[in-house]
């Protein structure tokens, strides 16, 4: 009786790992772009645009949070995109991308938003535009 149970078991156990190895081939790659973009200079700020714009001084509600997401958005995907041509050696590529980061970096600060999450990304902006 042990021996038919624990082989039932063992049977169970080894088409279970089966149907999940099949699941796991058919589901698509869901990994976010900036983890595909990244090889050695990842994008550093990791919110979601509704965390950014959650540690803004106004209220999430607030009409100008609208706006601040719209900036937050377009700064996120520029630097995916700088990080990402950095990492390919494709720099000589980025140079409308840097203008469109320091477009939202502007716009942000005349927004009155907080940038201190992208600290970190715009400090490795100012070294790329430094050593063009």
């Amino acid at each position: 009786m042990r021996k038919a149970f624990f082989l039932t078991l063992l049977i169970t156990l080894i088409g279970a790992n089966s149907y999940s190895q099949t699941l796991n081939n058919k589901v698509p790659n869901k990994t976010p772009f900036y983890k595909e973009a990244q090889a050695n200079n990842g994008i550093k700020c990791k919110m979601s645009v509704d965390d950014v714009l959650r540690q803004q001084s106004f209220d999430i509600d607030h009409p100008k949070s609208e706006k601040a997401g719209q900036i937050a958005l377009a700064l996120i995907e520029e630097l995916n995109f700088v990080y990402y041509k950095t990492d390919n050696n494709m720099v000589d590529q980025i140079n409308n991308h840097l203008d469109s980061i320091n477009k939202s970096i502007k716009e942000a600060e005349e927004h009155g938003m907080n940038t201190t999450m992208f600290k970190a990304d715009i400090d490795f902006i100012e070294t790329l535009k430094k050593s063009k």
